[in-house]
């Protein structure tokens, strides 16, 4: 070393031993020391903690549609830390770089730790709200589970050989849906084997009455008889013959015919215990020992329906061949019906399925019983019933309370369904349209009183006076009637007035009506004499009271239909509509025929409601027949 470089070292010993910033000395000093990162390592480390931000947030945010929502934010987090702290193992000196690998190495464990311990369930995380698996669950458990969880449900009852009767055979919303993603579900209940299908029926003969008996309860035959007679050529206990082979329903009658063999060489039998054995079991168990026997029928809350409870004499007793056996079979539970009224629906169903009965759900508007409970069943308490005993139970709708109607027909109906009294009155409304509602004696929303009626009020629009057509000619009438907006018809008679004038009209002067209403206009024709009085004038009508005016002459009227509405408003029944309608088109618009027909019930409309065809506005011509379709 020279002496000038000797002398430079000195200086920069002085300035790291007296100067006063000697921090940045000493960075400056150990600058040439320090070791540099790799460029393509500070890159790989940059993504990498780029990706990861971006899918730990993924998670995170997708954790939201998971049940184990808590456990997956935890592990984002987790991931999130073990990547900052493996970013920071990249150090700029070892001492920071032994900390750092210490603590990544110990978020590594914790997280191995942590999930180990969630996937063998030693510790539990709070989970999102979702839908079980109700595969052959009870019905009771779905609906105490919708009623807890207030989610809307809809039953519908399959027939099924594998899954139990009142237990579930599936469900529209896959298992673990969150429950914030659903607004209802659908299950499909069992209701047990569908005894009306139909099965194909070997021929059996030369079979034993066990094997009979295996085929009929693995094909869920539930009609069948089982006899014996004697037949010295074929041996005992096999079939001789059977009352129907091939296609059958599964509770149709089927007879077989078993052989009793030489009856002489039947030998006495300890009767075995036949407690809790099908009634079908014993009864060939006795049949094929020669053994008579006597069915009595009492209920049980141990012995299933249709299984025997006891025998008289007892088991073990030595039987002989002609003697009398007693079976007492179970007509399962003595059902005593209970209270139900203000039941919830998981209440009556769990009472229901414990008791093997069927149900039938009805509902209606209630206003002393509250929403969802029940109203009545169509058994009084007390009442005795058995197992398989249809229970018909009502529920409230709650309160009944006035809708929003946008027509009169869609508030006939609504009202017939739930036989609330109505009255339809019509009033003049400069503002609301012909045969448009104005307004009903109730409010919307406002509870109803079943025992009040309900008055809509329906406009008959403007009110128009009637001007003075008299001595006016028809083309001048007619122009009236345009601007007005008004139907006028006219008649024919012979006057001494002046021709083609109005000598009198339907409706006064001045007095007011809607639009939908008809004037009917006389008009005078000239008289004729004697001499020609055998003639038709083909410019006048026949107009003899005694004729149909349907069956007069045309001239070419073209009418508007209105007014219709209220006919129909006015109607009964369909036969009551149909006569109607017929006299108001005969009434008010001459020469136009109407073909009233029925919609055979399809519509859904109240009897005599309006639904397709000719109606108000529509256009008619005298000659012509038009097609009316009325609900059946």
């Amino acid at each position: 070393m020279d002496k000038n470089e000797l002398t430079k070292k000195q200086e920069e010993l002085k300035q790291l031993l007296f100067e006063s910033n000697d921090k940045e000395f000493y960075k400056k000093y150990n600058k040439k020391e320090r070791r540099k990162r790799p460029i393509f390592t500070n890159i790989m480390l940059s993504l990498m903690l780029v990706l990861t931000l971006i899918f730990s947030c993924f998670l995170i945010f997708d954790s939201t549609d998971r049940i184990n929502e808590t456990y997956e934010i935890i592990n984002a987090l987790l991931i999130i830390l073990i990547a900052v702290s493996f970013v920071i193992t990249f150090p700029k000196n070892r001492k920071q770089k032994s900390g750092s690998t210490i603590v990544t190495s110990m978020l590594i464990i914790f997280t191995i730790i942590f999930n180990t311990f969630y996937l063998l369930d030693m510790i539990k995380l709070p989970t999102q709200k979702h839908l079980p698996d109700f595969y052959n669950k009870n019905l009771t458990e779905v609906i105490k589970w919708t009623e807890r969880n207030n989610i809307n449900h809809k039953e519908t009852f399959e027939y099924s050989d594998n899954v139990k009767k009142y237990n579930v055979i599936s469900q529209t919303k896959k298992p673990k849906t969150l429950l914030k993603n659903i607004k209802e579900v659908e299950f499909t209940i069992s209701n047990g084997p569908d005894y009306s299908k139909e099965v194909i029926i070997p021929d059996m003969t030369g079979w034993t009455t066990d094997e009979v008996l295996k085929f009929v309860d693995k094909n869920y035959l539930n009609n069948v008889q089982i006899n014996f007679e004697e037949n010295k050529e074929i041996k005992n206990n096999l079939i001789i013959k059977q009352s129907t082979t091939g296609k059958a329903k599964r509770n149709d009658s089927i007879i077989f015919t078993a052989s009793l063999g030489d009856k002489e060489a039947l030998s006495p039998i300890n009767l075995k215990e036949l407690k809790n054995i099908k009634l079908l079991n014993a009864e060939v168990y006795l049949g094929k020992n020669g053994i008579q026997y006597e069915l009595k029928y009492e209920f049980s809350d141990k012995i299933p329906r249709g299984r025997i409870i006891k025998t008289e004499p007892i088991k073990g007793t030595k039987i002989k061949p002609d003697e009398k056996v007693i079976l007492t079979v179970s007509k399962g539970k003595e059902i005593t019906v209970p209270n139900l009224k203000n039941k919830t629906l998981s209440e009556v169903t769990n009472w229901i399925t414990q008791n093997n009965l069927e149900i039938e759900y009805a509902d209606k508007y209630d206003n002393d019983i509250k929403k969802g409970l029940v109203i009545n069943t169509n058994y009084n308490i007390g009442d005795i019933i058995e197992e398989g005993t249809k229970v018909i139970v009502t529920f409230s709708k709650g309160k009944l309370v006035m809708s929003k109607f946008q027509d009169l027909n869609s508030f006939k109906t609504w009202a017939e369904a739930y036989g609330i009294k109505y009255e339809i009155k019509e009033e003049f409304n400069d503002e609301i349209a012909i045969d448009d509602i104005i307004k009903f004696s109730i409010n919307e929303n406002e509870t109803i009183n079943p025992e009040n009626t309900i008055i809509a009020y329906i406009s008959k629009g403007k009110a128009i006076k009637v001007p003075d057509f008299i001595g006016k000619t028809k083309n001048e009438i007619q122009k009236e009637c345009n601007s007005l907006g008004l139907t006028c018809t006219y008649n024919y008679t012979k006057s001494d007035k002046t021709e083609g004038t109005a000598i009198n009209q339907s409706i006064p002067k001045g007095t007011e009506i809607s639009k939908k209403q008809i004037i009917t206009i006389e008009i005078a024709s000239k008289k004729t004499t004697n001499k020609n009085s055998n003639n038709t004038n083909n410019n006048v009508p026949n107009t003899n009271p005694n004729t149909n005016p349907n069956t007069n002459q045309c001239n070419g009227e073209v009418y508007t239909v209105k007014g219709l509405n209220t006919v129909f408003n006015e109607c009964s029944s369909f036969n009551d509509c149909k006569t109607k309608v017929q006299n108001y088109f005969k009434a008010n618009y001459k020469g136009v025929n109407v073909y009233i027909k029925d919609d055979g019930g399809s519509s859904g409309l109240s009897s005599g409601s309006f639904v397709s065809g000719t109606g108000n506005g529509s256009t008619v011509e005298c000659g012509k027949t038009y097609t009316i379709t009325l609900a059946k």
